[in-house]
């Protein structure tokens, strides 16, 4: 029910008095054109003084009696009058509604943000919301998400995780406190060729991640996957800000192209030295080349107490060596090594790697290309279980048959326990070759102790992936 003033028009509009409201003077005034005797529901018959000469208004007709123009021009003033003032209410009606919108959008946006007080994630605990925010900021494996599900990087190239720490001040904290959002790092150089904006901004992004967000009592893992042979100049400085903090290195890969800027002269050689590595766990080098004349992979991780883990891809040996200069060129913490990978490396080389791995306990092998070395040594052929490998516990190789029938009869591995062997089928005859080839490994794993588990796989090799990102990054960080 209206009050007196509201004058009770339209009630069904209006279920509530206004004038008691903060401009109410004004709806009154407006509402005052209702004494006027034109009401907002007439015609417009009612709202027009009445005229006898609307039935001229479609003719040719011209009023010539001074009667009729003293009429007509009567109404047109009074008609003007009366626009006149419906113009004045309508500008106060717009000044009411106006007022109204104003305050009907200051009560939305207080419901809309006292609502979200309700929202079922402020129920969640801070622990799921980690975990959400690490299923949203990392990516599976390496180039691509190739890896295996159970690897993930927290991926600095995207938004993602910068937009988390702006939402509020709770989730900027969770994510804080959540170390495997800083303390495993990818840097995709497939997405950054050509970019340097994207490189610039990624390497401010890693200074914000060592300075406020990585944790200090944990290792530093992060892997650089990608090839290609462009932006060295963009890349050094990502390389620079990395070596920077080695001493915190935990789990480390360094795809081919950056391999060989660790190892060149345009890093600063005190960057290059790596002299203290103490928390380094897992190390990935590629092109590991110690021939002189090529691009030398640095070696002078001379204090690595917790080093176990050595990917190395296309590794390089002196192409004659004496047992004399065998240590120049291998790292010094070769003997602590429990786990090693071999990718692409030569049959010839790994004489001269196994040797200094007697704590060695799980060994992998990829070699896809090499189809006609058939002794370690190339000038004569080597005796039956020359390489002695006294802790292997897990042998996996992958190569072609021609390969691994000769230098598998090689190892002496008492303690074996597994191996897992995947052979590349040849173009051979199958009932020649290919059937003797099969013989020589059966007749060798005839001669392990009982017990061991054998499982020997036939395939193709084009069914066989060989990224080098991906088989390291798996190795690493598995």
């Amino acid at each position: 029910m209206a009050c007196l003033s509201c004058r009770s028009i339209n009630e069904t509009l209006l279920s509530s008095c206004v004038c008691a409201t903060k401009g109410g003077e004004k709806v009154e005034e407006v509402y005052s054109f209702l004494d006027s005797g034109f009401p907002l529901d007439s015609g417009s018959e009612k709202i027009c003084p009445s005229s006898n000469l609307h039935t001229l208004l479609r003719t040719n007709y011209y009023p010539q009696n001074p009667s009729e123009l003293t009429q007509i021009r009567t109404l047109l003033n009074t008609a003007k009058i009366s626009l006149t003032s419906l113009d004045s209410d309508i500008a106060h009606v717009q000044q009411v509604l106006s007022t109204l919108f104003t305050k009907r959008a200051t009560l939305q946006h207080t419901i809309s943000s006292h609502q979200s007080l309700l929202s079922p994630i402020r129920r969640l605990p801070n622990e799921l919301l980690s975990e959400i925010f690490l299923s949203r900021v990392s990516v599976c494996g390496g180039s691509g998400g190739d890896i295996g599900s159970s690897l993930s990087f927290t991926h600095l190239h995207t938004d993602a995780l910068w937009t988390i720490l702006q939402v509020c001040s709770l989730w900027r904290t969770i994510a804080q406190l959540t170390p495997r959002l800083w303390n495993t790092l990818r840097i995709d150089l497939t997405s950054l060729k050509g970019k340097p904006r994207a490189y610039k901004n990624l390497l401010t992004r890693l200074s914000i991640c060592f300075a406020n967000f990585l944790p200090t009592a944990l290792p530093l893992n992060f892997a650089i996957t990608g090839t290609h042979y462009q932006d060295s100049a963009h890349l050094l400085p990502l390389i620079e800000a990395l070596c920077t903090h080695a001493d915190r290195w935990g789990k480390v890969y360094f795809c081919p192209y950056t391999t060989n800027i660790l190892a060149s002269w345009n890093l600063d050689p005190k960057l290059r030295n790596l002299s203290s590595t103490p928390q380094l766990s897992a190390l990935g080098l590629t092109s590991f080349n110690p021939i002189p004349g090529f691009i030398q992979t640095p070696t002078r991780f001379t204090h690595t107490p917790r080093l176990c883990r050595l990917a190395l891809y296309d590794y390089r040996q002196v192409a004659t060596t004496t047992s004399d200069t065998h240590a120049s060129f291998l790292p010094p913490f070769c003997s602590q090594l429990t786990h090693l990978y071999l990718d692409s490396c030569p049959y010839s080389a790994y004489s001269e790697i196994l040797s200094y791995l007697p704590r060695l306990m799980h060994l992998e092998i990829l070699n896809k290309y090499q189809q006609s070395t058939r002794f370690l040594d190339t000038s004569s052929p080597t005796q039956q279980g020359s390489i002695h490998l006294p802790e292997l516990r897990t042998l996996k190789a992958t190569g072609w048959l021609s390969n691994l029938c000769f230098l598998l009869p090689q190892f002496d591995i008492p303690m074996i326990e597994m191996i897992e062997m995947l052979a590349l089928a040849e173009k051979c005859h199958p009932c020649t070759c290919a059937v003797v080839k099969k013989r020589m490994v059966n007749d060798w794993v005839e001669t392990l102790r009982t017990g061991v588990r054998v499982n020997i796989t036939h395939m193709a090799s084009w069914e066989v992936k060989t990224s080098t990102d991906e088989g390291i990054v798996e190795f690493l960080f598995g």
